[in-house]
């Protein structure tokens, strides 16, 4: 997809690499898989791989020379926590667990499996008025505050916004005493401004101004299939003398509606 050219630099603490295997005396040609190298912020210095689509392209026996190899590249790259492997279009049972067994064998811990059989659409209300059964109560709460103070909430697709953005990311990421990523915040407009149907970002102003001196918070949520990325950040609450004023709730309903 076309909008997938603008995650690596929205995606700041991943990395993708290509793990290349030459089993020897095999014959089979060379064998490519592509890992998504994940920089953790719980435990600075590890590392978790994820393969997002394992088994795209191998038969039963290069399945099994890529697990071998995955496991060895974990054994012996000790910044590595955990190796993930996610698998698709394995349409025969008999290679699925066959591919199972070996995994076990391995250390490999099988997880359930994702399917989906039904999808369900739950309507969301598009104002306070109509969520009283939906959202709870100090949700609601929360939302009307913030709109009683004056403040609004409204798209983000500028990039003039992208320098106040990466600040407020900053003050969140300081506050949990986290590592700062580098994300590229002009990437993550970019993809609200050309993608809209993917990808979007919503914003709190202060006092009604859309300006970016005024931008108090931000949410960014994408989805692409099956898979959904969410950015968020925000400042301090807000006082206005009656109390703190928490700001999420009034983004997450402009972004439900």
């Amino acid at each position: 997809l076309q909008q997938r050219s603008i995650w690596p630099p929205i995606r700041g603490r991943e990395e993708w690499c290509l793990l290349r295997i030459v089993p020897s005396g095999t014959g089979k040609p060379t064998i490519c898989v592509g890992l998504l190298i994940n920089r953790l912020r719980a435990l600075p210095g590890g590392l978790y791989i994820r393969v997002p689509k394992f088994g795209v392209g191998l038969d039963q026996h290069m399945s099994a020379v890529a697990l071998i190899a995955l496991a060895e590249l974990a054994n012996r790259w000790k910044r590595v926590v955990r190796v993930r492997l996610e698998l698709t279009q394995i349409e025969q049972a008999s290679d699925l667990d066959a591919l199972g067994k070996r995994a076990a064998e391995l250390g490999y811990r099988i997880a359930s499996p994702q399917e989906y059989e039904h999808t369900l659409l739950t309507p969301i209300p598009a104002s306070v008025e109509n969520g009283a059964r939906q959202f709870s109560r100090a949700v609601l709460k929360n939302v009307r505050k913030s709109a009683n103070a004056g403040h609004v909430v409204k798209p983000v697709v500028d990039p003039r916004f992208s320098v106040r953005m990466r600040e407020l990311y900053r003050e969140t990421m300081d506050r949990t005493g986290a590592d700062v990523a580098d994300v590229d915040m002009t990437a993550i407009l970019r993809s609200a401004r050309h993608y809209p149907e993917n990808f979007r970002v919503s914003g709190l102003f202060q006092h009604g101004l859309v300006e970016p001196e005024t931008l108090m918070a931000f949410r960014w949520c994408g989805v692409s299939g099956r898979l959904a990325y969410d950015l968020l950040a925000a400042s301090t609450r807000i006082d206005e003398g009656g109390g703190a004023i928490p700001m999420m709730p009034a983004i997450m309903l402009d972004i439900f509606s």
